[in-house]
């Protein structure tokens, strides 16, 4: 479901952006283990470097 986020970037520079959640799946490195599913904020904008660590999030506003 996408949804439209703003991001503050760790410089004070602001943008929104549309994004969604995907569940991503890791592998795990044990043998015979199962790989673990984790959330992920996927952005779909294109143009959109990767986003610095210590970026911030806001929802905006969820669509359907």
């Amino acid at each position: 479901m996408p949804c439209l986020i703003q991001l503050v970037l760790p410089d004070g520079a602001e943008m929104q952006a549309i994004a969604s959640v995907e569940a991503i799946s890791r592998p795990v490195e044990e043998l015979g283990a199962t790989a673990v599913e984790v959330p992920a904020l996927l952005l779909v904008e294109e143009g959109i470097e990767a986003v610095p660590s210590g970026t911030l999030v806001y929802l905006l506003q969820q669509t359907e």
